[in-house]
């Protein structure tokens, strides 16, 4: 049952996540070559400060909306899920109010003058990204991230028309702001209004004064872990570069480095998530089933994330050339940096939601304060300095170090024993696999170099994939489950390639007597 709805949902949030990827990658690489460093650097510290203050707003309630209703649809007490549902989005509407309006009043009297219509603007889309983080948290609560793809895709084509319209007619980032609001606007309308509709065909089940007293606790408890995420995993890096180097451009050149890692996250994201949502439902079902799950997630995510990252680290140059231009040329270090030491992050969903249906986020805040106090240390002792390079060094080193310590404190707490052996055989192959297809490319142009590491580099992981035998049948059935979400034609040259990739053990002979 496990393995169909974490495959469901995997495909399901893949969509809206590739659909979220061509929204800020594709877009952002039009920006930037139309607008240069410079000048975006000062529009991505608006975007990334606009961002903070929705983010830090959206958390706390939200994620306990998620934590709870996932407990209670669990248990199919879905009088409480409503319950729960309606008092968290009336909470978050009163709280996004709130943020929006003294954002706004901060920005009038103390926004650069020059950018001042830009940044209402994109604070103004803060309360719709508030209340829009509700209805996301309660579809992947109920297991439903379908639900969420309708308003992935209308968001994005809509973000999408903006961009180019204004590259084209001229309008420049003020165009892009009006569009970022539009986007999330209607966004919030698509996704929420289909969910008030279903929760309200369910009759409302009071709340009992002990759930209300941990879901308040959850919830600040939330707000701090986002402060401290802010922090650790997004790029607060962009406070220090902005005020501590006199050249504004590290500011670009870090930003669209850590972007491109970012996107690289995207296939682990997809599975950490399905398989976050699954651990928290688990949890009102059968909690001791959980733990089944956690090795096995481990080792997907080493299959998906080590050749992905090292891959991206080897070809550096040709990637930031096509992608950005000449222009970014200084930004190549710092991706091949920001990529090796970011597959850390593809781990931390699953922990996250792990430590959370436990509800020993006490460990996340311990663990997070600790990581939170190092990245500001690093911070300020490397970007002085080294700029983009040093921002990009400080963040991978502090995210290799949380998310070490957390699954190490969780792996103790639940009392699970994870195969190492096979997480470090992917890693040996991966790293293999990177140094032969950098050697192999680096004289040739930047196209045929990225076209050539792309096609080498699969194969030949696929190859010593096999020869390793990381993977096993029982793995074979699992990746079938997904391969039921592709399309007829090419899910016969899946199955084939699943059996080539990972053959069957061969049969004992029958002993006749």
């Amino acid at each position: 049952m496990n393995s169909r709805v974490i495959a469901k949902n995997s495909f399901w949030y893949g969509i809206e996540t590739f659909a979220s990827l061509f929204l800020t990658f594709f877009t952002s690489i039009v920006i930037a070559r139309s607008v240069g460093p410079a000048k975006l650097g000062y529009f991505l510290y608006l975007w990334w400060i606009a961002g903070v203050a929705g983010t830090i707003g959206s958390l706390g309630i939200p994620a306990a909306t998620r934590r709870y209703m996932s407990e209670y649809f669990g248990r199919g007490q879905m009088g409480v899920v409503r319950t729960i549902f309606f008092q968290t989005l009336r909470f978050q509407l009163i709280i996004a109010g709130l943020i929006t309006s003294g954002s706004l009043v901060f920005i009038w009297f103390c926004g650069e003058r020059e950018y001042r219509t830009i940044a209402m603007l994109m604070v103004g889309s803060i309360f719709p990204y508030m209340v829009n983080s509700i209805g996301a948290s309660a579809n992947t609560a109920l297991e439903d991230l379908r639900a969420n793809v309708p308003a992935s895709l209308v968001s994005t084509g809509i973000f999408v028309i903006a961009v180019y319209s204004s590259v084209w007619f001229g309008w420049g980032l003020l165009g892009i702001s009006i569009g970022l609001l539009t986007m999330r606007s209607l966004e919030l309308l698509v996704r929420l209004v289909p969910l008030i509709l279903r929760m309200s065909h369910y009759p409302s089940e009071p709340l009992d004064h002990a759930l209300g007293r941990r879901m308040f606790l959850f919830s600040g408890q939330s707000l701090l872990l986002m402060v401290i995420g802010l922090i650790v995993w997004d790029r607060s890096e962009m406070v220090v570069l902005k005020n501590f180097c006199s050249d504004i451009r590290q500011v670009a050149f870090y930003s669209v480095a850590f972007n491109i890692t970012e996107r690289l996250l995207v296939a682990s994201q997809v599975f950490g998530t399905a398989t976050g949502a699954t651990m928290m439902a688990q949890y009102g079902r059968d909690r001791t089933r959980v733990r089944g799950l956690i090795a096995t997630t481990l080792r997907y995510l080493a299959i998906i994330a080590f050749p992905v990252h090292l891959g991206l680290a080897a070809i550096a140059a040709p990637v930031m050339w096509i992608v950005y231009g000449s222009k970014y040329a200084e930004a190549v270090p710092v991706l091949m940096i920001a990529a090796c030491l970011g597959i850390p992050k593809a781990f931390m969903l699953p922990v996250q939601a792990l430590l959370g249906s436990w509800e020993r986020q006490d460990l996340l805040i311990r663990w997070g304060l600790i990581s939170g106090v190092l990245n500001i240390a690093l911070d300020f002792a490397l970007i002085p300095k080294f700029g983009a390079v040093g921002a990009a060094i400080a963040n991978g080193s502090t995210q290799t170090f949380s998310v070490v310590a957390l699954w190490i404190v969780a792996l103790r707490l639940l009392g699970v024993r994870v195969p190492l052996r096979p997480m470090l055989k992917t890693f040996a192959i991966s790293a293999g696999m990177a140094g032969t297809v950098a050697f192999a490319t680096y004289r040739l142009p930047a196209v045929p170099a990225v076209t050539v590491a792309a096609v080498a580099g699969l194969i030949l992981y696929s190859c010593l994939l096999r020869l390793a035998r990381i993977l096993c049948p029982a793995d074979r059935d699992r990746m079938l489950g997904v391969a039921k979400h592709v399309p007829c034609r090419a899910n016969r040259a899946v199955n084939v390639g699943l059996s080539w990739l990972i053959p069957a053990p061969p049969l004992k002979p029958e002993i006749i007597i």
